[in-house]
Parts: C-alpha cells; sequence; structure tokens
C-alpha cells in the first residue's frame, strides 16, 4: 500500500512517467479508530488536492459570488 501512496514523492507509471498528483489516502483503520480520527485521517489531504487539480486545469480563483 505504501507504494501506492505518494506521500513520499511523486509516483511513476509503468513507462516511467511521473504522475501529476497523488489520489491515493491510505489510512491504517484500527489506528484511526482507536485514536477516534477515521474521518480526520481519510479527508486530511482533499484541500491540497483539489488546489493541485485546479492549477494543473490553470482554473484561477474567482471573487466569492455576492447574491443580490
Amino acid at each position: 500500500m505504501y507504494e501506492l501512496d505518494g506521500d513520499d514523492g511523486r509516483l511513476t507509471n509503468c513507462v516511467g512517467q511521473r504522475c501529476p498528483r497523488d489520489i491515493v489516502q491510505f489510512v491504517i483503520y484500527d489506528e484511526a479508530i482507536r485514536n477516534g480520527n477515521l474521518n480526520e485521517e481519510v479527508l486530511r489531504e482533499i484541500p491540497n488536492q483539489m488546489v493541485m487539480y485546479m492549477e494543473i486545469q490553470g482554473i484561477k480563483p474567482t471573487d466569492a459570488f455576492e447574491p443580490d
């Protein structure tokens, strides 16, 4: 499992191309349950993944929408 999780560096595919981002999050279930933070562990990487996706796609943030 640790080989599939790119937390320690960028992953490469079978022909050696670097993967643009790590989209896998492995959690040691028993440990997370024992510590009471399963949700936190599972969701921890989502904000950074969203930012990386937007940057790769060239999507820039805009001002917040102000309803009338």
